[in-house]
Formats: C-alpha cells, structure tokens, sequence
C-alpha cells in the first residue's frame, strides 16, 4: 500500500516552537473518481491517526495515498478535507494548495473523428498561489490515471483569475488530465487526476463561471468548512440548460439532427426553395438532398446552392442555383422534376435535411447565458441560505459569565439565508424570458424570406 508522509512544524504567535498540539487526520467517504484501496483480493484499512507535535513544533504522520482525510491541527485552526497525492512527503500546508481540474470536456468533430478536450483548472486561493508560485502546468495521460503524464501546457498565475482554460486539440477519448504549480525549474506536487467527460454544457456555463459571476460573495462550504462539490454546481447547469431548452423550444447545447424530412410546396419556390427547419439556431447545414418514394438513391443538392438566412438564427435555409442549370441536379430520367416546374402543390416528406443545431461553446449569446446562469443559482442559493449560521437555524445565542450574544439570520421557515438574491434573480430571469422566446422561440418562426 503506496503512503505519502505529511510534515508540518506548529509556532505560537511569538514564533516558538508549540509543542504538544494535536494533529488528526480521519478518513473521509471515497472520492468517487479514485480507485478503492484494495489490490489482489487484499483490503487495506484506513484508520484514524492522532499525533502531537514534539518538542520543536514538529510533526509527522503517515497517511495512503488516494485517501480522503479530514485534516484537523486545533491549535491553529486548520480544520480541512483533502486528497493525499501519489508522493512520497507534503507539507499539511501544500495538501489544500493543489490545483484541482474542475473540468476535461470533449468535443469530437462528426466528420474527421478528432477529439479536442477543453481542460478548466481551479486555483484557489490565488492571492496565496502567487507569493508561491509562478505557474499551473496541465499534464495528460493517454493511457491512465497512473500515467505516465505528458506536459500539455503552462499557463502564468495572475491575481486576477481562479479559472485557466488549457487545449487539447489531439486528444484522445478516455485521456486522464492533471495539474501542478511551478515556480522557476521547481514542480508542486500534482492535483487529482481527472478523466475526460462528453458533457458539452460544460462548455457553455462552467461551474468557475457560475461561482464568480453569479454566487460571488456567497459562502460556498458546509457547516464543517467543505467546499461544495463540482458535481452539485453542474448538476444546476445541467438543470438550467434542460430548463431553458423546454421554454424555448430550442437545443441550447449543440447537437446533431439526422435526416430531418420536410413537405415540398410548389408555391415555397417562388422565394427561391424556403424552407424552416424545426431545429435552431442553426450551427452548419451538413447536407440536403430530395428523393421520391420511387427513386433508388437521393439526390444531393450542391453545396454552394445552400443559403442560411440570418445566421442561421431562425433555422431558415434557401436553395440558390449557382453554376450549371437547375435542371442538370433535378432531372429523373426522361423528364424534370415536377416539383420544380410548379406541376404538383404538396409533395410529402421528400426533402432530407442533415445538420447542427444549438449554440458552440463562446458563441452563447450573454442574454441566454445570463438567464442560465441565474436559473442555475437558485438551487445552489436555497442550499446555502439553508446553511447561513448553520442549518436551519435563523438566530442563535453564545454566551460566558457576565457576556452574551445574540445572531439573527434572514433565515426561517419560510425564507432563506440568500432570499434577497434569489427573488432579484427570479425577477430578472422573468423579465428576460419574454425576450428570449420572442426571438428564439417558436413563436418567432414567422420569418419573412428575401
């Protein structure tokens, strides 16, 4: 069983050594992205440890690694839950300094088969990170969390970010991610692996964003000072996303929509072949083609010949002949279609549309964005208003001999610790919906063509 040694030294407020202070350190529930500690049908058990620091402040305990552990030092108030990391010696001070990879999201490309992976690093607390080090180095595995790991990219720390953002743009599905500080020629110790997700919402929204745009000021930890975990602020994007996706009628994350059919009408090609596809915004029109019942194969309409009108924002396509005739493309053996000519007003479901609809990641329009984020808000802020002065508690009182305190919180039954934020974000949110479905939604699908 791998263990990794944490080293620490305690001083009193005139900087001489402390000794005799506690030192705890007690396993925590598995993190559900690391391996259980067990290897050829043997378990190992993880038990508490509690030492005291020596004669000169000093302590050293030995804990496994890929454990989770409460870390306790009551003399100086340090009370956190962290991962050991797969090396050999730590400082307790550096096990809370690791950067963590919040996200490692891939996106592959439908028609080359390559996969880019857009890897989000946390580093926090910056203002620390920089007296410390210089900057957050992104390495990859490509065949494991055990590695080995390959430098990707180095990103500079600045005071004015928590959030880097590394490519991987030859990536391969299943890569594991990691990260470490540096500082000259001298490497941290490196953050828990992290293996790649096909979660495109991540790409819109990430949990960084939604901590510092729309919950900063909100104290984010539980009663026992854990932060909360990634997974809970996804699981709001997620929510948002589906949310937004039902009142607007629209994907939100990109997706592709195969062999959509529509009606042809003989009068649509007085406006140059007009046709509104059920899906949009539109991203990339893939390929449109016709085909009778009685025909073998479809035809496939050239390229060039396609206009999106507007962007594509209102999933309006048209067909303009470009070289050659019309004619040369639409002709079944012996005669001219007669769709073209005008000869048959509705013919069904001859016509196939392939292509991409909802928004890229950097192209969420910021209305839409705004609105995601705030709906995503509201369930982390009913979370935290819950916990503001400790669950459920609206006041509490402490007292000693001759002195007492009294707190009171915004909180109650029926009002929670953040509920001035949460009826400001519920007003905006019902202010901009209207506007979102005026434009997007399918009301708006009255487009006039050109």
């Amino acid at each position: 069983m791998a263990t990794c040694t944490v080293t620490g030294t305690i001083l009193n407020a005139s900087e001489v050594a402390y000794p005799n202070a506690v030192v705890r350190a007690t396993p925590e529930a598995a993190d559900v992205n690391l391996a259980e500690i067990g290897q050829g049908g043997l378990g190992y058990a993880v038990a508490p440890v509690e030492i005291r620091t020596g004669a000169l402040g000093t302590f050293s305990l030995t804990l496994v690694r890929g454990v989770r552990y409460r870390l306790e030092i009551p003399a100086i108030l340090y009370d956190r839950v962290v991962t050991i990391p797969a090396i050999a010696t730590i400082t307790f001070d550096l096990l809370t300094l690791l950067p963590l990879i919040e996200a490692a999201v891939d996106r592959a490309d439908l028609d080359t088969g390559t996969v880019t992976v857009t890897v989000t690093v946390r580093c926090e607390p910056i203002r620390t990170l920089i007296r410390l080090w210089e900057s957050v180095v992104v390495e990859v595995s490509e065949t494991g969390r055990g590695g080995p790991w390959v430098e990707l990219d180095e990103e500079p720390l600045s005071d004015e970010r928590t959030s880097y953002t590394v490519i991987d743009a030859v990536a391969a599905a299943g890569n594991f991610y990691r990260a470490r500080y540096r500082v000259g020629a001298t490497d941290a110790p490196p953050g828990d692996p992290r293996e790649t997700e096909s979660t495109a919402s991540s790409l819109l929204l990430t949990p960084s964003e939604l901590r510092e745009l729309y919950l900063f000021g909100i104290d984010l930890t539980d009663d026992d000072g854990r932060p909360y975990p990634d997974r809970m602020f996804q699981h709001y994007i997620d929510a948002a996303i589906d949310w937004l996706h039902d009142e607007l009628d629209i994907p939100i994350v990109e997706e592709r929509i195969t062999d959509e059919t529509q009606d042809h009408y003989a009068s649509d090609y007085g406006r140059w072949g007009y046709f509104q596809l059920q899906n949009y915004p539109v991203t990339e029109i893939e390929q449109v083609a016709f085909q009778y019942p009685t025909m073998t194969s479809p035809v496939i309409i050239n390229d060039d010949w396609i206009v999106l009108s507007d962007g594509g924002a209102h999933g309006v396509v048209q067909i303009v002949p470009g070289q050659g005739n019309i004619a040369d493309a639409l002709l079944i053996p012996g005669a001219l279609m007669p769709l073209w000519s005008g000869a048959t007003g509705r013919v069904p479901s001859i016509w196939h549309f392939t292509y991409k609809a909802g928004f890229r990641a950097g192209s969420l329009p910021g209305n839409i964005k705004d609105v995601l984020g705030m709906r995503a808000s509201l369930g982390i802020l009913d979370i935290a208003g819950d916990l503001v002065a400790g669950a459920g508690l609206a006041s509490f009182s402490i007292g000693v001999p001759g002195a007492n305190q009294s707190i009171g919180t915004t909180a109650s039954a029926t009002n929670a610790g953040y509920g001035a934020r949460v009826i400001q974000y519920s007003s905006r949110i019902k202010e901009t919906l209207p506007i979102l479905k005026r434009f997007y939604g399918k009301g708006s699908r009255l487009y006039i063509a050109g």
